[in-house]
């Protein structure tokens, strides 16, 4: 079957967005493994193991907005939509239990925090998006149009 008209048109305006999201992933995921392996400070795998972690809840969790997006659309059903948004907030919370609750030093306080950049950086890549695609820093048109400017 083919895809839906909304899923390519997704696809096509998020191109820079999920590609902007997976060279960060893999950026930082290299820079804990190379500090990791050269010992140089105190990271160790614990870092890695709460960066992925927590990176794997971010990440499903912002494809369940959209998720939530594309189900309220459809149904219009408000409780659903409402459902997914406190689940949301579950994934947020998921890594911070594990780095506080498990015993040992398993999961790194430091790596979860590390792993929620990209949901730090989100309005970053979606400003500089806009910024690329309009090729201007500011709305000239609407600072011409609040002077009173043609």
């Amino acid at each position: 079957m083919g895809q839906s008209f909304l899923a390519q048109k997704w696809r096509q305006t998020n191109k820079w967005f999920v590609l902007g999201l997976i060279s960060l992933m893999i950026t930082i995921f290299l820079v804990l493994i190379i500090l990791v392996t050269t010992k140089t400070t105190k990271v160790d795998w614990s870092w890695i193991i709460g960066y992925v972690v927590a990176f794997f809840c971010s990440t499903t969790a912002l494809f369940l907005i959209y998720y939530a997006y594309k189900v309220l659309i459809r149904t219009e059903n408000y409780y659903t939509y409402l459902f997914l948004f406190i689940s949301r907030f579950g994934l947020y919370f998921i890594p911070f239990i594990l780095a506080v609750f498990v015993p040992g030093d398993k999961v790194s306080v430091f790596g979860v925090l590390i792993g929620f950049a990209p949901i730090v950086l989100l309005p970053l890549f979606q400003g500089g998006y806009q910024i690329l695609t309009t090729k201007q820093t500011t709305s000239t048109s609407k600072l011409k149009s609040l002077e009173g400017g043609a």
